[in-house]
Order: C-alpha cells, then structure tokens, then sequence
C-alpha cells in the first residue's frame, strides 16, 4: 500500500495459519510495490494437536508483524525493491510450485492434515478413506492442482459408479471431500482462484428403506432368542436406537424406578491411521437424539435379568472381569461387544436362518415404519427416533399415518415378544 502523506510505499503482511504433515506453519502474505504477490512461508514449530491452534495463532501474528516490521526498513526494502533475496525467492518459489503438485498429492499431504484438527475421528476417517481413492484416481492421470478441470471429475464420478458400483448418495460424499479440498485450496492455500468442483453436485435417488414388517421382525426375535447379540436386536427393533446408540447403553441409563432409558452414550468404530478403533463417547449424534424414553415392560425384563447375570458374572471373574465402564451390552467376562462384531453377527443370523436379507441399521427403519402403520403420527415418531428435522422422519413415510397413539404403547402392544418375557 502507498502513505499519502509521503508517498512512501509501505508493506502490509498478512499471516494465515495452515497445517503440514501434522505441524502448524504460517505463510506471510504480502504485495510488493509491482502489486505481485509473495507468500514466504515459516515454521511455527508447534504440532497440530487439540489445544495448540490458539498457541499457533499467537506465534503465527507476532511473526507477521516482526516481518511486516522487517519488510518495511530501509536497509531491507532496498535490497528486495532491487533484486529478490535468494532466500525469499526460493520460499516463494516453493508455494508457486504447489499449484504445480499432483492433485492426490495435495489432498493427503497438505490439505487432510490441515483439516484434521477440526473434524471428529470418526468423520476424518471417512475423509482419509475417500481421499486415497481419490488420490490413486487423479495421481494415476498425473492431474495437477491447476490443472484439474470440471471434466476430470465429472469422469471421476462416472468411474465411482459405473466401475465401483457406488450409489449417488456416496458419490456425493465424495464431492464433499473434492469441493472442501479446492474451496480450501483458494481461500486457506490461495493456490487457486477457482473451484472447479463448484455445481457439480450429484442428485440423490428418492431414498427407499429396505425395512422388515411386523411378521418379519417377530420371526427374527423368535430365530434370534439366546444369541448374544438379541438385546441389540431388541432394543434396535422396539426403540429404534442407531447401533451406536445400542452399543453405548450403560446401566446409568435405566432408572428402574421411573421405568425410563435414556440415550447418552454412544460406541462406534472408524479406521484410524490403518487400524481399528473402538470410539467411545459421552454424547450422541446430536442434541435431539439424547432423549430419554419410557422402558416398555418387556424390555424392562430382560434388562433386569442382564443386570442379575451380570452381577454373577462379576462375582465369578473378580478382579478380571472387564466391564468398568459400566457398559449394558457385554460379554461374560465383561468385555464391550464391539459394534463391527454386532453388524457382522446380524449378518450371519440372517442368512443362517434365511431370513430376508436386511442391514442392522435398517432395524431403526423397522421401528418407524411400524409405527407409521399404526396410526402414530409423525411428529411423535421424530421424538421417539431423536431426529433433529421431520424431514428426516418422513423418509419413512411409505405406510400410512393416521392417529395419536404413543410409541411406547404401540410397539410394545403390536409386536408380539411381549409375550415371551
């Protein structure tokens, strides 16, 4: 920028805080007196781990103002007014030559670490994965940053449905992944000035569950009686709980004397740096979906007959029984049921019996569209599920809605377990 007063051109350093290969850096943005850009970059020298990026962001503005200080003495204009420094050149050299990195290269060196911070394991995880096949894809083209056109990755999309079979809903994700990366490459990187992902969006087909009726789920408790995982089966059916919901069911979430069971806990599972990991949490998806509910009777039961087993199994094991988080659903010795295992054991429970081939998580289908069948109303049937917007609850809507019956009622008079507690 130039001084009015003097007509002096003075340097004006703007930091942005980026991360790579796991460690915080900061580029110093400035425009010389020709208004072409420079972009020197500087180590911070701290890691990206929670915690650290308000420390970053610190160390990043006093290093900004200690150059912009620098930039704009005399001794030190004159020299880069005349000819660039080598040192400065080179940096900046370097950040010009990203525009020049092979796409994939991009995605998993500089911009996944970049974002990991900010995502949860779980979420990174479906990142990191998408982002290798991405990576092989447009590496295997030798597509760079700059010359990764709307084109290639119409071509990619194709390639993920018509060669891997992939839906349009993970088409999608994957979008999100391409999109974030280049929108992130023009305003965090400034190595771009267009996304060319933008509006490439793929519709979504109209959703349809593959759910089971009421015949079907009372033929599934009935094959499913003593098997380990029929309390997951159960509590998924009448309460239509997401698996990781069920998993992460502990016994401070029954209160036998208000005859209530609460959501609050949850357990999933994600591939972490190429191995698998057990991902415990005190929260649930979202605010709506801790909800607490009334315990029907039947449940009831069979909950109190666990917790009587799992007394006696206590005993039996002492010190080496595992269960010290207090967990509902475990093996005897008191070890989590791991949510992979309950997925995979559902799986073999339905075609060892030859039942219609449904996925555990279409249990929680199950659930609501029986209640739609039974005349309880949508909006009861939001609260029940733990759904943030009843747009999401009307997906289920392919039976008919009439009355106001409560959900506890309804699934626990239709379904005819009830019976065999």
């Amino acid at each position: 920028m130039t001084n009015t007063a003097t007509q002096e051109f003075v340097y004006v350093v703007k930091p942005v805080l980026v991360t790579s290969r796991g460690w915080f850096q900061v580029i110093l943005n400035y425009y010389d007196e020709n208004h072409k850009r420079k972009q020197p970059w500087r180590s911070l020298n701290i890691q990206d781990k929670p915690g650290n990026k308000n420390k970053a962001k610190l160390k990043a503005r006093k290093i900004a103002e200690e150059f912009e200080k620098e930039l704009n003495t005399p001794t030190f204009k004159e020299a880069i007014q005349g000819t660039e420094q080598e040192e400065i050149h080179n940096i900046v050299k370097t950040v010009e030559n990203k525009t020049k990195m092979l796409y994939g290269d991009y995605l998993l060196n500089e911009w996944l670490p970049f974002v990991k911070s900010s995502l949860e394991i779980t979420s990174y995880s479906g990142y990191e994965s998408k982002a290798n096949i991405i990576t092989d894809y447009f590496n295997n083209l030798n597509i760079t940053v700059e010359n990764l056109k709307r084109a290639d990755i119409k071509e990619f999309y194709t390639y993920l449905q018509k060669t891997r079979n992939i839906k349009n809903k993970t088409v999608n994700r994957y979008h999100s992944v391409i999109h974030k990366s280049l929108e992130d490459a023009i305003s965090e990187f400034e190595i771009l000035d267009v996304n060319p992902a933008h509006g490439l969006r793929k519709k979504e087909e109209h959703y349809i569950s593959n759910y089971y009726k009421q015949k079907d789920l009372e033929l599934l408790f009935s094959v499913a009686k003593g098997n380990f995982i029929e309390l997951h089966i159960l509590l998924a059916s009448y309460y239509g709980f997401r698996r990781e919901e069920v998993c992460g069911l502990k016994w401070t979430a029954i209160d036998f004397e208000a005859h209530t069971i609460t959501v609050a806990h949850t357990v999933t599972h994600a591939m972490v740096n190429g191995k698998y990991t057990v991902i415990k949490k005190d929260r649930c998806k979202n605010k709506t979906s801790n909800r607490t509910l009334p315990l029907i009777p039947f449940i009831e039961e069979l909950l109190k007959k666990e917790y009587k087993k799992q007394q006696e199994n206590k005993l039996k094991y002492g010190n080496s029984y595992k269960n010290k988080e207090n967990y509902i659903l475990v093996d005897e010795e008191g070890k989590l049921i791991r949510p992979d295992r309950v997925t995979r054991r559902f799986g073999e429970l339905i075609e060892d019996k030859k039942l219609r081939k449904i996925e555990f998580r279409q249990l929680r289908h199950s659930c609501a569209t029986l209640l739609l069948a039974n005349d309880v109303p949508l909006e009861d049937i939001q609260v029940w599920l733990g759904h943030s917007d009843i747009k999401t609850t009307q997906i289920y809507a392919n039976s008919e809605v009439v009355n106001k019956r409560t959900p506890a009622k309804v699934i626990s008079n239709v379904l005819s377990n009830k019976k065999s507690a």
